[in-house]
């Protein structure tokens, strides 16, 4: 009997799919309060009734998204790789880990997806580009990260997902064909932000929809992030 991965889950259309988005602790915690933070969420994430995994954000300034100073300093976290292990091992749920390639640099990428497989076990992956459309960024795009990952024998075992605005598709009419060419580009699933307003997520999806058939493509899975009870839970809509 072949064992159901995140990615089959992903890729089967006759499924739901839930699952638990997690920030990392701020980096100024000792490794003890860490380990016991992460062994105190991992028991609230066994009680959850079909749970597919785990997602791991990568939270970074963005400093370029507006002109107006913070109200409070930036807080760096732990190594989402790291956080991403422990949960992993607490509770046997496939991790995802978001990784803002834009912010980081070129350099060094490669390595960083071995040491991301071979050092933290992890095999699903969502990329994020700028947080804004102007300024200077090191990284890749989220097309030339993806197109590395698919194109490279060596990367084969990855699932990499991408994101989607629902916001963005209100205000320029467009995310359905961002969809469609971050498909093109080897992305399999896509999360959203929070879903405020409902409405923006369902004329993306109904334009989505239309848009596939009328290209006679596969509809990509997409994830919606939703707010339960207090917790970031993210689920299939």
């Amino acid at each position: 009997m072949d064992i159901e991965t995140f990615a089959s889950k992903v890729g089967d259309c006759n499924r739901s799919l839930a699952i638990f988005g997690i920030v990392p602790p701020p980096a100024r915690l000792g490794l003890d309060k860490v380990e016991f933070f992460a062994t105190k969420l991992a028991d609230s994430l066994k009680t959850l009734p079909g749970c597919d995994g785990v997602i791991v954000y990568d939270i970074q300034e963005e400093k370029g998204r507006t002109v107006e100073e913070r109200p409070f300093p930036f807080s760096a976290t732990h190594e989402p790789r790291y956080y991403a292990r422990l949960i992993n091992g607490l509770t046997q749920l496939e991790t995802i880990l978001y990784r803002a390639v834009a912010d980081n640099p070129k350099e060094g990428f490669e390595d960083w997806l071995i040491e991301t497989r071979e050092n933290y076990g992890i095999h699903n992956m969502v990329l994020v580009g700028s947080s804004c459309s102007s300024g200077q960024y090191p990284g890749y795009t989220v097309k030339e990260a993806a197109q590395i990952i698919t194109k490279n024998s060596k990367y084969l075992d990855y699932c990499i997902g991408g994101i989607t605005l629902p916001e963005r598709h209100r205000d320029k009419g467009i995310e359905h064909e961002i969809l469609i060419s971050k498909s093109h580009n080897g992305i399999s699933f896509f999360t959203s932000q929070v879903v405020y307003n409902a409405d923006n997520a369902i004329t993306l999806l109904k334009d989505y929809d239309t848009l596939c058939k009328e290209k006679g493509i596969k509809p990509s899975r997409i994830i919606f992030h939703l707010h339960h009870l207090d917790r970031k839970i993210q689920s299939n809509s």
